[in-house]
């Protein structure tokens, strides 16, 4: 999977918005609030293919944080980021 080539990354005085417009030919623009984390990961992951191991790794390589949890969070960011189409299969 990897990062879609036209998102937008930006920081708000609570947190980010990530959004993804025109997607294959669709006119849609798809809004995703993230915390921090959600958004290093992003900015992390965008440029190249990555896997949910890849995600996971680079996740516990920058924050301590228990090994489960974090696989569960990143497949939520997974879905999310998916559904909203920033990330791209």
């Amino acid at each position: 999977m990897r990062i879609g080539d036209n998102i937008v990354l930006k920081k708000l005085d609570d947190g980010f918005i990530a959004y993804a417009g025109s997607l294959s030919g669709k006119s849609r623009t798809s809004v995703v609030n993230l915390n921090g984390s959600s958004a290093w990961l992003l900015s992390a992951m965008s440029g190249r293919e990555f896997s949910a191991d890849d995600a996971l790794a680079a996740l516990l390589s920058r924050y301590e944080v228990d090994e489960e949890r974090a696989r569960k969070d990143v497949g939520e960011w997974i879905s999310v980021l998916s559904h909203a189409g920033i990330i791209e299969p």
